[in-house]
């Protein structure tokens, strides 16, 4: 779970995503802005979006949602299809994890 703590968004718990996360406007963004097994949205295709769309929560909350979900893809819990590509992508998350997890905890909001 992501809530407000001392002025910053922070992870606060971890559970079933299934259970919690489909009801916060957040958990979709972020899914269009770093979907699982894709490629993230470019900048421009992202900055034409936030344009039509409105207020976005902000940045570090998606990251720490992003986290959550990296994780939970690199651990084996999405039924993706079998694929080399596949395979290579939860390699590539979690050789990066360590990085994005000082990304994130360096990021003000």
């Amino acid at each position: 779970r992501v809530d407000w703590v001392n002025g910053e968004w922070q992870v606060v718990k971890l559970t079933d995503l299934e259970d919690m996360l489909y009801w916060d406007p957040a958990w979709d963004l972020m899914n269009i802005r770093y979907p699982a097994f894709g490629e993230d949205l470019s900048p421009a295709l992202w900055a034409a979006f936030k344009e039509g769309y409105g207020d976005l929560p902000g940045e570090k909350r998606l990251k720490l949602y992003m986290l959550m979900q990296r994780l939970d893809a690199a651990m084996g819990n999405y039924m993706e299809p079998p694929s080399p590509r596949n395979a290579e992508w939860k390699a590539a998350v979690w050789e990066a994890f360590p990085a994005l997890l000082d990304e994130v905890a360096a990021m003000k909001e």
